[in-house]
């Protein structure tokens, strides 16, 4: 899940941010989810990932943006530099949740299940 969420804000914000009316507007918006994401992912809840993904275009698509007309340009290493932003991001989004899970199930050890898994492989 965190994958599917680093991708589509980053595609969002770059998308966006160019042409946006108010200064800055883009990327409070981008703190904003990155920070309900975090939340998400922590409570593991799978059922709200469509939901989440359809609020996160929702929101981007209600931006103010000018109508300003901009060329594109390609400049050689920016893909790198999108990719090593994305992977940040999904980094830090990964060890949030693994430090928040380590702490809730390997300090914790009433709350590991009690059953235990037998059997073979082969």
């Amino acid at each position: 899940m965190g994958l599917t969420y680093g991708d589509l804000l980053m595609r969002v914000l770059h998308r966006v941010r160019p042409y946006e009316a108010i200064r800055g507007s883009a990327n409070a918006l981008f703190g904003k989810w990155v920070e309900i994401c975090n939340e998400h992912l922590i409570h593991a809840d799978s059922g709200s990932l469509k939901k989440y993904i359809h609020q996160i275009v929702r929101d981007f698509d209600q931006l103010k943006i000018s109508n300003e007309k901009k060329p594109r340009v390609g400049v050689v290493g920016e893909i790198l530099v999108n990719q090593l932003n994305r992977i940040k991001l999904i980094l830090s989004i990964a060890f949030k949740n693994a430090n928040h899970l380590s702490k809730k199930f390997l300090l914790n050890p009433s709350s590991q299940p009690s059953q235990t898994i037998t059997g073979s492989l082969v």
